[in-house]
This record gives C-alpha cells, sequence and structure tokens, in this order.
C-alpha cells in the first residue's frame, strides 16, 4: 500500500489548521480590540474594526459575532435603527448561527419602534408570526397587537399561563376582541370631518351664552368631559398621555373626540393624517409643524408643571401656561406681576394674556385677554366671542417661514379618471427671475410626493424644470403648464406639490386629499 498520498494529505491538513489558527488568532485581537470601543460607546470606531473583522477574515469564527455588534452598535447610535435593522439581517446569512436568533429578536424590538415609518417593519413582525422560535413568534404578536393588529390574537391566545408575556397577552386579547370591526372603524371615520386643518375658529353659529356669560352647549360640555378622562391623581405621564393632552389643546372638540375613540392603527392613522394635512411642506421627510407641536408639549411638561401630591385633587401635566405655549408657542415678551405672568403676542393681533401660575383654565379662572386687536373681533376684555376664540377655542397657530414668496396666480389640481391619476399644475412664466444665455429661461425645482389611504409615503419626486424662449416678452407671456400622469390605480391619496424658483426666491405648495371615487377637480 502507497502511504505517500495519506503523509500529504496530513501534512496539508496540519498546514491548513495552522493558517487557520494564526487567522483567527488575529482576528481574535482585531474583535476585542472591537468590543473595547463597543464598551466605550465609540460606536464608529467598533463598526470599522468588526467590519475589519468580516472583510479580512472572512472564515474566522468570529464573523457572525462581528454582525451581530455592529447592528448592537447601530442600535445604540441615535438615529441608526434602520441600519441596524439592515446589520442584524446578515447574521447567519451564509450559515446558521447561534447568533441568528438574537439578531431576529433585535429586529423584533427595531420594527416595532419603526412600525409607524414604513409598512415593511409591520410585514416582518407578521412574517415572525409564524417562526419556529417560540420566544421571537410572542415578541412579534405583543408588537403588533400595540398597534392594534388583531393578527396578532392567535399566537396571543396560545402563550400558556407560565410565560412570562402572559399577562400582557391576556390584556392585549380583550383589548383587540373590544376593538371596533372595520365597518365600525370607518363609520366613526367618516365622521370625521374632512378638514383637519389645525388652525380652526369658533362656530359662533352655535354659540350660546349664559346670563352669567358663560359658554352653555355641546362644544363646552364635551370638552370637559375629555378633560375629566384625561386627568391624573399622580405625576406619571406616559409620551403617549403628555401628546393626547397636547391635542386636547389644539383638536376642535369633535375631532377629538373621533380620535379618542379609536385605538392602535386606526389612531396612529388618524395621527399620520392629522399631521400630512398640516405639514407645511408635505413633500419632504420632515414635519415642522409636528416637530414644533411636540417640541411645545415637551416644554411644557418641563417648565410648567405644578404637581403637589394632595390627596384627591386631579392634575393636568402643565398649568394654564402650558396651554397658551402650546396653542400660541414662545410669547414675544412675558412679564411677572406678584405670582402670576403677562405674555405678550404682538405677532398675533398683539394678544397679550394675564395668565395665573399652578392652575389650570378648565373653569376659566386662570387665563384672562387683556388686549387683542384683530379686525375681526375687535377685541376687549369684555367682547365674549373674542375671549372664546382666543382663549378656550382649541388652535395650534403656527406659521412656517418659508423665507420665500409665494407664487401669485399659481393653479394645482388632480384629474382621477377610470384607470388612472394626473396631477396638473400652470403658473406664469413672469413669476421667476428670467436668466439669458444663447435663449432666455426660467429654472425651477418641482417636487412631488404621494402618499396611500393609510398616509404612508410611495411616491416622491424631484425634477429640474428649464422653460426658455428666444424672446424675453414671450417667456414674460407664457404660461407654464404640465400634467403628471401617476402610476396609480384609482383610489384613496393624499398628494404634495412644491415648486421653488432656482433664481428667484418664491415657493407654491399644493396639497390635497382625494378620496376613492371617480371625480374631476376644478
Amino acid at each position: 500500500m502507497n502511504k505517500r498520498p495519506f503523509i500529504l494529505f496530513f501534512i496539508l491538513l496540519i498546514i491548513q489548521n495552522c493558517y487557520s489558527e494564526t487567522d483567527d488568532s488575529e482576528a481574535q485581537k482585531i474583535y476585542l480590540v472591537a468590543k473595547k470601543n463597543t464598551i466605550d460607546q465609540n460606536w464608529d470606531s467598533a463598526v470599522q474594526m468588526f467590519n475589519k473583522v468580516i472583510h479580512e477574515y472572512p472564515e474566522c469564527k468570529y464573523v457572525d459575532e462581528s454582525q451581530f455588534w455592529i447592528g448592537y452598535c447601530y442600535e445604540k447610535k441615535p438615529g441608526f435603527l434602520k441600519q441596524a435593522f439592515e446589520a442584524y439581517a446578515l447574521v447567519g446569512l451564509s450559515s446558521q448561527s447561534a447568533w441568528s436568533d438574537d439578531a431576529r429578536l433585535r429586529r423584533v424590538f427595531i420594527a416595532e419602534t419603526l412600525i409607524q415609518e414604513d409598512e415593511k417593519y409591520k410585514k416582518y413582525l407578521l412574517k415572525q408570526l409564524t417562526s419556529s422560535n417560540i420566544q421571537i413568534k410572542q415578541l412579534a404578536a405583543i408588537a403588533l397587537a400595540r398597534t392594534g393588529d388583531t393578527r396578532a390574537l392567535p399566537v396571543l391566545r396560545d402563550i400558556p399561563e407560565e410565560e412570562d408575556l402572559y399577562n400582557e397577552a391576556r390584556q392585549f386579547i380583550r383589548e383587540l376582541e373590544k376593538k371596533p370591526k372595520s365597518g365600525e372603524i370607518d363609520k366613526i371615520e367618516r365622521n370625521t370631518s374632512s378638514d383637519m386643518s389645525l388652525t380652526q375658529t369658533t362656530p359662533f353659529s352655535d354659540l350660546e351664552l349664559g346670563p352669567d356669560g358663560k359658554k352653555i352647549n355641546y362644544f363646552a360640555e364635551k370638552s370637559l368631559q375629555q378633560y375629566q378622562s384625561l386627568v391624573r391623581t399622580d405625576d406619571n405621564w406616559s409620551d403617549n398621555e403628555l401628546i393626547d393632552f397636547g391635542l386636547w389643546h389644539t383638536l376642535r372638540t369633535d375631532l377629538f373626540d373621533t380620535y379618542m375613540q379609536m385605538k392602535g392603527e386606526s389612531k396612529q392613522r388618524f395621527l399620520r393624517r392629522l399631521w400630512l394635512t398640516n405639514d407645511p411642506t408635505p413633500t419632504t421627510d420632515v414635519n415642522e409643524a409636528k416637530i414644533e407641536f411636540e417640541r411645545r408639549v415637551y416644554y411644557s411638561r418641563e417648565h410648567f408643571s405644578y404637581f403637589d401630591n394632595l390627596e384627591g385633587h386631579f392634575y393636568a401635566p402643565w398649568d394654564a401656561r402650558g396651554e397658551i405655549y402650546i396653542k400660541y408657542g414662545e410669547p414675544h415678551s412675558k412679564s411677572v406681576k406678584n405670582y402670576d405672568e403677562i405674555w405678550y403676542y404682538p405677532q398675533y393681533d398683539y394678544l397679550q394674556f394675564y395668565i395665573r401660575t399652578k392652575v389650570t383654565n378648565i373653569f376659566g379662572r386662570a387665563i384672562f385677554l387683556q388686549r387683542y386687536m384683530s379686525s375681526r373681533l375687535r377685541g376687549t376684555p369684555q367682547n365674549k366671542k373674542a375671549v372664546y376664540d382666543v382663549v378656550y377655542t382649541p388652535k395650534f397657530v403656527y406659521h412656517y417661514d418659508y423665507g420665500k414668496k409665494m407664487i401669485k396666480n399659481f393653479r394645482a389640481f388632480v384629474e382621477q379618471t377610470d384607470n388612472k391619476i394626473i396631477l396638473k399644475y400652470e403658473m406664469p412664466a413672469k413669476e421667476f427671475k428670467i436668466m439669458k444665455d444663447s435663449r432666455f429661461y426660467i429654472d425651477y425645482m418641482l417636487n412631488y410626493a404621494v402618499y396611500n389611504k393609510d398616509y404612508y409615503k410611495i411616491i416622491s419626486n424631484t425634477q429640474q424644470k428649464r422653460i426658455s424662449e428666444l424672446s424675453k416678452d414671450d417667456l414674460k407671456k407664457k404660461l407654464i403648464s404640465e400634467s403628471i400622469e401617476l402610476n396609480l390605480t384609482p383610489g384613496e391619496y393624499f398628494i404634495g406639490l412644491t415648486v421653488e424658483g432656482d433664481n428667484s426666491n418664491n415657493i407654491a405648495i399644493y396639497k390635497k386629499n382625494i378620496n376613492g371615487e371617480n371625480y374631476l377637480e376644478q
């Protein structure tokens, strides 16, 4: 028997193992440096070193661990949750790893956080309802239940009593089984005014003043009931409760009543619709109105809270100053008189409030109108309609500064036929600064975005436009007109459009909610 092939194979195996051990040894050094950076919260450096392990030593035993810790670093780094979600997806990609389930578990937690931003995160959680890993399946069901998704019910019902999640699951089962059916949700939403603007005024035709000057009608009674359902006897407010209380100050009574009837996903859909309707820049991913509202809410909580732990006493998260701050924002100036404050808003018809501190205005004893020069309601403290309009009417006064002039005679509209949706706009070319090259021309940027019936963005488009003529006079006389055929079937959508001049300081904004019926908007 020839032993040489066997001896040669044995020598090659030893050499391979030596190289493997050397590779693992070098990889381990880099891996340990990366772990130290992780402990020190040097996230970028850690990610760089973990990537070095993966790419320079792809056969070493630290590859899956390194990929997991890349996801962890992104998860801990503010603003990088989406990158973390994608990084965790690569763990155990080439082969099953002990780190795979841990990575999938982290993806469940991240998906729950991001579920309102993109439909794909909900789809991921729904997929995990059939996971062979019981823990992942149960946590995905809990995450979906928090959004009001009834598809989580079968998994929730199967969670045994000895499991840690049992009590939480039972609570969600009760809530989801009581959740209105889709037809009932539609009925609630049909009762919602199509006008979701936050800049509403009092319906004065419905205003009834009693002999003592107090307002007695549905709105006042309903608003009081809503307030009583929101207050607490302690001072432990969640972020959601703070937002709800802020909305009570800003949403019309009927809209807030509709909002409070909703649960889970329908409630989140209402909020997406509300803020999209009031977004001053609907083609961008930044909603300045929503950001400003939340800033006012958290500022009021931090600076105007007044809890003193009196037994049996009910509290709001802030006093009367917080109510005015959430409605009108930062005053131009303020002064202190005894223990009370005077807030002045010259930018809003010279509004001036006298506000008592450490109390709310629910009974009309904390906020007093001192000055109001509205041309519609030239106000005095005795003008009860003026007082009601600026003090008691829910509103959110916010004017976004575009830093640009609005384009005059701009017109946009939507045509929805049996088989397509067309967005049209037109405007005079003379609104823009005319430039000259070989021809006379104007440049502008066109942006449009489309949101589906759940108010998630499904189309986003930016186009650079140039309109030119040989004659300057011809260009001045030109009416710019364009039809954009959207790749959509007829249905319910929200459409936003922005036109901005490149060389001129002007802008046009268009927003439109369209329903599922065929119509021609003129």
